[in-house]
């Protein structure tokens, strides 16, 4: 199996950004020739472990490292947003629509 210098950072962005779901996060990378492979190794590395292994594992990462990764991968931020809200399960509570009443002084 190979691993390159950049999978410790798949498993990084996968925690910090994606909950922990290679799904959701493949779907931002769909498309992206450098990314798609890199995620694979990533999970083949799990599969090989035969657990989960946390992002936490390849720390200390400074904000710096991570996004030279975005950038040398030619992975947009911007671009992130669109596919992770998507599916209406996955928004955070902030972005719920609710009906907000309010009591009236008496």
């Amino acid at each position: 199996m190979h691993i390159e210098d950049w999978t410790p950072y798949c498993f990084i962005i996968r925690d910090l950004l994606y909950d922990g779901s290679w799904e959701t996060m493949k779907k931002d990378a769909e498309g992206n020739t450098f990314l798609e492979p890199l995620i694979q190794q990533a999970q083949d590395l799990e599969k090989l472990a035969g657990e989960s292994l946390p992002g936490s594992l390849f720390l200390p990462t400074g904000a710096v490292e991570i996004a030279h990764f975005f950038s040398h991968h030619q992975w947009e931020m911007s671009r992130l947003v669109l596919s992770r809200w998507t599916d209406s399960t996955n928004w955070p509570p902030q972005l719920w629509k609710k009906k907000i009443t309010r009591k009236r002084a008496r």
